[in-house]
């Protein structure tokens, strides 16, 4: 989704391709196509997504006729908290930025899943290139709060360089997050459940909550699919 009138890019779901209902490369080439040359807002609300589709919209972004800025509205989390890092960037008083591990799915015997182990590292060493970058730490500072998936309030994230200001002084909830799509979410942003849930109405809840997850599995199988070919 976008503003013309504003000139305004808003990454307001997961991050991954247009068929999975998702915001990635093919979405972000047709903003940038309707917005033509000059400074474009990207702003952030997203729990996070593929890897591969976040860095190739970083490029796209770096090569865009005009500047690039990033405001996070509520979440940047995962590959999400990537745009900040690499753009001057805002964030509202509320909003929260998280950095972990990039996560993948494997099938297949030892020697593939050391595979995918070795993979997945590759695909941290691009992620510490972009934090290092930005946060000015040791890459063994970095590899620990990856480690222990590290949440960051509007604040924390300017005192240790993840953003490079806070907007206004309000103070707004920031959006809830479904307790199992992360191992760490602060308590705080949990997304709340009643405490009486009739039974059809809760098993409608678990499957909304897990849908994202699921849509993410689907995409990764079909591209390590892909890969195989």
């Amino acid at each position: 989704m976008w503003d013309t009138s504003t000139r305004e890019i808003f990454i307001y779901s997961d991050i991954g391709p247009a068929w999975a209902d998702m915001f990635g490369t093919e979405t972000l080439m047709n903003a940038l196509n309707d917005l033509g040359s000059g400074d474009i807002t990207i702003r952030i609300n997203s729990y996070g997504g593929s890897v591969d589709e976040a860095l190739a919209m970083i490029e796209m972004l770096s090569r865009h006729d005009g500047n690039v800025s990033v405001t996070v509205d509520s979440i940047a989390a995962s590959a999400a908290s990537l745009f900040p890092a690499y753009f001057p960037s805002s964030a509202a008083p509320h909003a929260r930025i998280m950095i972990h591990n990039p996560w993948s799915m494997a099938m297949g015997d030892s020697e593939e899943l050391r595979k995918q182990a070795d993979i997945l590292d590759m695909y941290r060493d691009s992620l510490i290139t972009i934090y290092e970058s930005a946060m000015q730490m040791d890459r063994e500072a970095i590899v620990s709060l990856l480690d222990a998936e590290t949440w960051y309030t509007a604040q924390g994230a300017l005192e240790v360089n993840l953003v490079d200001n806070v907007m206004g002084s309000g103070v707004v909830a920031a959006r809830a997050v479904p307790k199992d799509r992360f191992k760490n979410v602060p308590m705080d942003l949990v997304e709340s459940q009643p405490e009486v849930v009739e039974p059809v109405v809760d098993v409608v809840k678990s499957v909304a909550s897990k849908e994202l997850t699921l849509k993410l599995q689907a995409l990764r199988l079909k591209c390590k699919l892909q890969k195989a070919l």
